[in-house]
């Protein structure tokens, strides 16, 4: 109950200064009604409402002030983190709303550089017109020494990071498949295994290369 009560609790108490969380971090009903600029009976009202809905008790009341209860240390716990969402929600548009120049140095494996980038690329510019957008090609080791470098401040590899200092995330999936000439014994076959196709000889990108890292690392 308590679970699904954070999501009710998010949808009806979408700010700091909501009953419960205020109560919570004033330590007594009296002065978060204080704080909230409302009666004491009218926040105990809310707060009974609460409980009722949720059919927890989230307060001990104490001769002097409330204390949480364990089921209120999770709302409160799980709250804390709706309202530190929405603040960097808040950040996160209003800092997009501002972006109106600049310089952004994206780095790229040639793939996602030369086929996927610039159609992304074409829906920034028609967004934000005045920010400057340079491309580096590199492979994924030249990536992230330049990230850690800071000399991009974004890179799109195939590759897994080394480093713990760097954050990834996926942002698409992709398939790499064999190709052989036509008239190569293993074209006609509908499937083949990683231990036929490492007895044969391989045309693979330089080292470093992050599709020569996950392709090295499936034939294993």
């Amino acid at each position: 109950m308590v679970l699904a009560g954070v999501l009710a609790y998010a949808r009806n108490s979408y700010n700091e200064n909501t009953y419960f969380n205020t109560v919570a971090e004033s330590g007594s009903i009296s002065a978060g009604a204080k704080r909230l600029h409302l009666s004491q009976p009218a926040v105990t009202r809310q707060l009974r409402q609460l409980e009722s809905l949720l059919g927890s008790t989230f307060f001990d009341r104490l001769p002097r002030g409330v204390r949480l209860t364990e089921s209120g240390e999770l709302l409160h716990d799980y709250a804390q983190r709706i309202f530190t969402l929405e603040r960097e929600a808040e950040t996160a548009i209003r800092e997009m709303r501002q972006l109106g120049t600049g310089e952004l140095v994206i780095g790229a494996s040639s793939t996602i550089g030369n086929y996927l980038l610039p159609p992304m690329l074409a829906e920034f510019q028609r967004r934000y017109p005045a920010v400057e957008i340079t491309v580096e090609i590199a492979n994924a080791h030249t990536i992230e020494t330049d990230l850690l470098s800071r000399r991009l401040a974004l890179g799109l590899t195939e590759g897994r990071l080394k480093s713990a200092d760097l954050h990834a995330q996926v942002f698409m999936h992709d398939e790499i498949i064999p190709i052989a000439a036509a008239t190569h014994p293993l074209a006609h076959l509908r499937r083949v295994g990683t231990h036929v196709i490492c007895r044969e000889t391989l045309l693979q990108r330089e080292a470093g290369s992050g599709t020569r890292e996950f392709v090295e690392e499936a034939l294993k």
